[in-house]
Formats: structure tokens, C-alpha cells, sequence
């Protein structure tokens, strides 16, 4: 499991925790690694069918001229780009939106890789386990961001349903389940 903490817009990161290492007395071997029974122990949990019940959302869209503007901005600079018999290399829609930011760019993301499970990821009980983790990761690192998980196709489809499943513990306002980029790519080829 990794862990990206994201700038804040005030340029602080992960600004409430102190890390501290004693690197003398660290250890390379896996067997002196102690991990807390929170992180080890993996409560035992079962979707009740193999329907889900999915929660009705409301949804409402609020396009603001801003972005539609900008959108036709993208396009009128990538049909340029085209048109040009010396076209620049950056005709992509993120380019072109990262060139166009004004935003202070702050690079000091933090990353943080932690020990892998020994239980196999495809089960209901791990999944949630993970969420878990997740949330008690992010609400010491940092409680107000947003907690974002990303998971290949199948464990995709298990978190949507422990997310219906348990909506007050890890609903749709909650977490942020995404597809992985390489599912995505495939699904359209």
C-alpha cells in the first residue's frame, strides 16, 4: 500500500506529524519489523449478496463559463498545434492546462510505502481492511484531505460494494474509489 500526501494550497504538507528515525538502530531484516494489531489483524466481514444495493445519488452539474471556455481554449490550441507544420510537443489536454496554471507549484509531495499483506487482496474482509487503513492514515497525516484509493478491476468492483454495503463507515463522501489507470486503458482497446 503507498501513501501521497499533496501539497495544500498554503504549501504545507503533512505539517501536524513529526517523523523521527533512529537509522543506528533500524534493522533491514522483516522479522524485527513490529506492526500494530491494527494493522495485523484483519476483522472477518461478508457482503450479505451478491446484488448490491446502490445507493440512489443526486447529482447536479454546475458548468461555470470558466470551464467551458477553457475547454474550447484546449481545443482551438490542439487544432493549432495540428494545423502547424512545426507543432510544439505539448498538445495534450493536461499540457495544456499545466501551462496554463497559476497556481505556486510546491513539489514536496510525501510518499510513504507500508509493509504488504499477508492475506490475499480479493476477499471482502481485506478490502475493507484496507479502507481502514486508509482512513486511519489519512486522518493523522492529514484529516481534511480527501481520502482517494485506487485498485485495479476486480478489487475496484469489491470496494464499490463494501462502499454501498457500509455506506456510514466508507460511503461515496468518504472515499473516492478509483479504477487504475492500466483498467481503464484496457477496458477501452
Amino acid at each position: 500500500m503507498s501513501f501521497f500526501s499533496v501539497p495544500r494550497a498554503n504549501g504545507l504538507s503533512v505539517d501536524e506529524v513529526q517523523f523521527q528515525y533512529d537509522l543506528d538502530t533500524a534493522s533491514d531484516a522483516s522479522s524485527d519489523i513490529l506492526l500494530p494489531a491494527s494493522y495485523t489483524e484483519i476483522q472477518s466481514c461478508f457482503l450479505p449478496s451478491k446484488d448490491p444495493v446502490i445507493p440512489y445519488q443526486e447529482v447536479f452539474l454546475d458548468f461555470t463559463d470558466d470551464v467551458t471556455n477553457n475547454d474550447y481554449a484546449s481545443l482551438q490550441s490542439t487544432k493549432a498545434c495540428l494545423d502547424d507544420p512545426n507543432p510544439s510537443e505539448n498538445i495534450s489536454w493536461s499540457a495544456f492546462y499545466v501551462a496554463h496554471d497559476t497556481r505556486q507549484i510546491n513539489p514536496c509531495t510525501v510518499s510513504v510505502l507500508l509493509p504488504l499483506f499477508r492475506h490475499a487482496a480479493n476477499s471482502t474482509a481485506m478490502m475493507r481492511h484496507c479502507l481502514t487503513v486508509v482512513d486511519a492514515v489519512v486522518k493523522k497525516l492529514s484529516p481534511s484531505q480527501i481520502r482517494v484509493v485506487t485498485a485495479d478491476q476486480s478489487l475496484y468492483a469489491l470496494m464499490k460494494q463494501i462502499q454501498w454495503q457500509w455506506p456510514n463507515s466508507f460511503g461515496e463522501d468518504k472515499f473516492v474509489v478509483l479504477l487504475g489507470e492500466l483498467h481503464i486503458e484496457m477496458a477501452l482497446l
